[in-house]
């Protein structure tokens, strides 16, 4: 398994233990990206897939929240106001809620782990220019080392925007050039 689908929940077979293992494959899968330090594709999409989980959480608490309530008689009987719903979830909802209860502390697992990542890579890397520098900036050339190596890579770059939901988010398409010795 490569990567989620985006309705993953409700596709296919609807049954805890087959979305357990679907999702320990995928988080399976995102370890070992994390572990060769490769946050592409996997960060994004734990976020758009944590998203979406806490928001069908939140959407299914306020509007079960909604629904009319009615008095509990044991409550009368003891002088105290306690409601009771008039209507519970069914069989489905209640095995999709458990798989969200499942999902959410191992997607902000991930989450926590390509966050590190992310900043450690963040903090590491020096971008300066060098030489004449481009009115257009969103495409060039990276020259990449790694010290205490002596080589240096250079990479052609390309700088692309998209909108993914509410957020505008940059793309960098990178395409190895030449090494040294060829230039």
């Amino acid at each position: 398994m490569d990567r989620l689908k985006d309705n993953w929940l409700t596709e296919g077979l609807i049954d805890f233990e087959y979305k357990k293992y679907q999702l320990l494959a995928y988080f399976k899968e995102v370890k070992s990206s994390f572990n060769r330090v490769e946050l592409y594709p996997f960060l994004s999409d734990l976020v758009f897939h944590y998203r979406n989980l806490v928001s069908l959480k939140e959407n299914h608490s306020l509007l079960r929240d909604s629904f009319p309530k009615e008095l509990s008689q044991d409550g009368l009987k003891n002088l105290e106001l306690n409601y009771q719903r008039m209507i519970e979830d069914d069989s489905l909802m209640q095995e999709i809620e458990s798989i969200i209860e499942y999902a959410l502390p191992q997607f902000k697992t991930s989450l926590d782990e390509g966050s590190y990542i992310y900043e450690l890579v963040e903090s590491k890397c020096e971008i300066s220019p060098v030489g004449l520098t481009s009115l257009y900036a969103n495409e060039g050339y990276l020259f990449v080392s790694q010290p205490p190596e002596k080589e240096t890579h250079i990479y052609r770059y390309q700088v692309t925007i998209f909108e993914q939901s509410s957020e505008t988010m940059r793309g960098l398409h990178t395409h190895f050039y030449k090494q040294p010795s060829e230039v």
